[in-house]
């Protein structure tokens, strides 16, 4: 849901991409909004399956409209990329509904999934519909060149956060580049992890289920910290107006020290002087550093279409995705790390390598809008960050009107 609006990731063209297959090779077809990403996983299972071609078929920007079009006329593809949980058409659970994707159960990668990823990619009753492949964090990016600039060190606590605010202003710059225009839900993503969903891993279910709250939760402690920022000066003018692409404009030209994305910084790269690196860390929202959390999902997936033409090899293509030389491959052209973590991994950047230290030490929170009844609770977000910035709520009533939004999600979604 995050990645699609910002221009940090990588865009598939909107037709299908592939070779047509030579006379006598046995063909499964494939769905998916990147190329990119999956085409490395394509390359090894091909040349370890002679005679076996997959031909990839982009949705690209369009992918959830185009997934759903051909599900409708049984023309879909035999492999689909899907989406966690139910947050768009292309979720797994809004994909079950329709009773398009076949139970992957019995596959051998599925014992290793942790329990949010049971949620995210299987049901209630014990199916498992996609293997989850290619994790991505979020949070504060550093421009590590502008960092050293001004002799500061990545902030590890949350008055070291002050501190480098400080320090930016007195050169003329800002700590962090603020986008609220087009949705803001990524810094506060990136402060909740240590805040709400790193402590309490169950914090979504037991909001399910009525037992907890927006408005009676470190979120209201998020919002009271932007707030916070705000007045500080750790922010650029009018944040309300300003979108990514603005944003990120700033952090590269060096007129902020960062902003917050995801931790393939491939886009930020592209448009920076040569020789500009990023850096991804978690957000200090406390003075233990131990605190930290590091907003980490898996965005992507694949499933078999119920009604695939060649449903076996399939299979046998979704299993290979779960293997470590795959999770490997994709998470190496993702910039991420696998979803399935394995010792045979080898960070090539430093990214993933922040990455696979917080997996490790399990140090990582869910984006909790993958377990979400419905894409009203993010719009409901965009709207309170918008309004705590221009003062027309605080924290508490913020917090309750998104309270609102996820009760009438849910009523709706039942």
């Amino acid at each position: 849901m995050l990645a699609a609006g910002m221009t940090v990731t990588l865009a598939a063209c909107s037709t299908d991409t592939a070779e047509p297959a030579a006379s006598g090779d046995q063909v499964i077809t494939l769905g998916t909004d990147d190329t990119v990403r999956i085409q490395p996983v394509i390359d090894a299972f091909e040349e370890a399956n002679p005679g076996v071609k997959i031909e990839v078929q982009s949705g690209g920007n369009s992918y959830q409209e185009f997934l759903r079009t051909r599900l409708a006329s049984n023309t879909a593809p035999d492999v689909l990329r899907t989406f966690p949980g139910a947050g768009n058409v292309a979720g797994v659970l809004s994909l079950d509904a329709a009773d398009a994707l076949v139970d992957l159960a019995a596959q051998p990668w599925t014992s290793e999934l942790t329990p949010q990823q049971l949620n995210l990619f299987g049901t209630e009753d014990g199916r498992i519909l996609s293997v989850p492949v290619g994790a991505l964090a979020l949070g504060p990016v550093y421009n590590d060149q502008t960092l050293e600039g001004l002799g500061s060190p990545i902030p590890q606590t949350y008055s070291e956060v002050l501190a480098l605010c400080d320090s930016a202003k007195e050169a003329g710059k800002v700590a962090y580049a603020l986008f609220q225009k087009g949705g803001g839900v990524v810094p506060t993503y990136a402060m909740v992890a240590p805040l709400v969903y790193g402590p309490d891993p169950q914090f979504t279910a037991q909001q399910l289920d009525g037992g907890v709250s927006f408005s009676d939760s470190g979120w209201v402690d998020a919002y009271t910290i932007q707030q916070e920022m705000l007045a500080r000066g750790c922010f650029q003018e009018g944040p309300n107006g300003t979108d990514y692409n603005a944003a990120a404009a700033l952090v590269a030209s060096g007129d902020a020290v960062a902003t917050f994305a995801f931790s393939d910084t491939t886009g930020l790269e592209d448009i920076s002087p040569e020789g500009t690196t990023y850096t991804i860390a978690p957000f200090p929202t406390s003075e233990d550093p131990d605190s930290r959390y590091l907003a980490v999902a898996d965005s992507n997936g694949f499933g078999v279409n119920a009604n695939a033409k060649n449903k076996d090899l399939a299979m046998k293509f979704v299993e290979f995705i779960g293997t470590p030389e795959a999770q490997i491959l994709f998470a190496n052209a993702a910039k991420g790390a696998p979803a399935l973590p394995t010792d045979e991994f080898t960070p090539e950047g430093v990214n993933q390598q922040v990455i696979a230290e917080y997996q490790l030490a399990g140090r990582t929170a869910a984006w909790p809008d993958q377990e979400w009844p419905g894409a009203e609770v993010v719009q409901s977000i965009d709207q309170a960050v918008q309004s705590l910035f221009n003062g027309g709520d605080t924290p508490e009533t913020a917090t309750e009107k998104m309270d609102a939004a996820f009760e009438a999600a849910l009523q709706a979604a039942q």
